[in-house]
């Protein structure tokens, strides 16, 4: 069974990784869009900053309104400061992991209001960490599109540089 600690451990690692693809930005490409109608880097960045954070508040909570001041948070943000951001959800999203409980683990939830009931723990890991793989698989694309033609598998996977 995949324990809590494994759970923490696997989030703290992805986010090391997010935190080494903000270094393969290219200089000015903030405002990089994949597409017309997608985030910019830079949006996507503000995201990235407390949204695993702001999910488990919401399961917590069974409400989504728990975005809010999370979504204002990252509107304000100091883009410079992102891996420090990152730094302090990982302890947030430790602190948070500890109120749930077996019992809150177990309890089912609706959040998005689709009319399909799931345990909490399931939906940590739909809705915090598959969507943390997820959203980090789009931030190296946009590195990656936007110029730096010097990332590879290995920072994606790794967060390291490929070795030469």
């Amino acid at each position: 069974m995949y324990s809590k600690e494994e759970f923490i451990q696997d989030i703290a690692y992805e986010f090391g990784i997010i935190k080494h693809l903000y270094t393969k930005i290219p200089e000015g490409q903030l405002g990089f869009r994949l597409s017309p109608y997608q985030r910019s880097t830079e949006e996507l960045l503000r995201f990235l900053s407390n949204f695993a954070e702001a999910m488990m508040h919401a399961l917590l909570k069974e409400d989504v309104s728990a975005f809010g001041p999370f979504t204002q948070e990252a509107k304000e943000m100091d883009i410079q400061s992102f891996p420090e951001r990152i730094d302090r959800q990982v302890g947030a999203v430790t602190e948070l992991f500890a109120q749930f409980t077996d019992e809150e683990m177990a309890k089912t939830a609706d959040l998005f209001n689709t009319g399909v009931r799931l345990p909490k723990r399931v939906l940590l890991i739909n809705l915090v960490w598959k969507q943390l793989v997820q959203y980090k698989m789009q931030l190296f694309l946009h590195a990656k599109a936007s110029g730096n033609k010097d990332i590879f598998t290995s920072n994606l996977a790794m967060g390291m540089d490929q070795k030469k």
